[in-house]
């Protein structure tokens, strides 16, 4: 009876080390595809800024308040003569009269999508 008793407790804990190395396994895999997938897109995400950098005179990040979320030394250069834009308002480069249109455009666009314009700054 003491060996059952015994061996009953010993098929538990291995039960219960099994199951734990199991979750344990479960959630490593779930972390290391987290990481795969924000590799990805920040690849991706790479790819078509250093696309658009080849095409384009500037690119711009914008958050969606259309503020500049990211240091663009092109942009800067060209509508700062180098100095800092990130965290400035993105509108506030363009005249009082194109502002409007700029800021439906870009009202206009499904989250995601890349945008181009031309405008006088």
């Amino acid at each position: 009876s003491n060996d059952i008793r015994g061996y009953l407790g010993a098929l538990i804990v291995y039960f219960f080390v099994c199951l734990f190395a199991w979750a344990m396994e479960r959630s490593l895999q779930s972390e290391a595809r987290a990481m795969i997938h924000a590799r990805e897109a920040t690849d991706g995400k790479n790819r078509v800024h250093s696309i658009l950098s080849y095409l384009c005179d500037a690119v711009v990040e914008l958050d969606e308040a259309l503020v500049i979320s990211t240091d663009s030394r092109s942009f800067e250069a060209i509508a700062m003569h180098g100095s800092k834009c990130r965290g400035r308002a993105f509108i506030d480069f363009f005249l009082n009269e194109d502002r409007p249109r700029i800021v439906q455009l870009f009202q206009s666009t499904s989250e995601g999508s890349v945008n181009t314009c031309s405008m006088k700054l």
